[in-house]
């Protein structure tokens, strides 16, 4: 019935439950009693069949009309890092501690393309 609370499931999670109206649709009740980041970690663990289906379908439409396909997702970085090796490393002679200048590189990229690629998305979310 309309205004009457419905019962509330026991184990924290959105289980369906049939109306008393009598229609065909369930109606869903999300407990959030239980809103931990573990319960949360434990249900996108139940989830993951789902999750990597988004993944997967998220980079084929994104590389979907390049010429190397997902490769381009490692190509470009890899090809990015060796430029700048090639020019810092290689070109002006840098002097290393006994480090090679790539160990260097290759995290800051990894920040750096994080940080631009986050503020392009979030940009184009305005």
């Amino acid at each position: 019935m309309i205004g009457e609370p419905e019962a509330q499931p026991e184990t924290g999670t959105a289980e369906p439950s049939m109306p008393a109206d009598g229609t065909s649709r369930p109606t869903y009740v999300i407990d959030a009693s239980r809103s931990g980041w573990m319960s949360r970690l434990g249900e996108a663990f139940g989830r993951r069949e789902l999750l990597w289906m988004l993944v997967r379908r998220d980079i084929s439409v994104r590389y979907r009309e390049a010429v190397l396909g997902v490769a381009w997702a490692v190509v470009v970085p890899a090809a990015s890092l060796g430029v700048y090796w090639f020019v810092f490393d290689v070109v002006f002679e840098r002097q290393a501690d006994d480090v090679p200048y790539v160990v260097f590189l290759f995290p800051a990229m990894l920040v750096w393309n994080y940080y631009s690629s986050s503020v392009g998305r979030a940009a184009n979310a305005l």
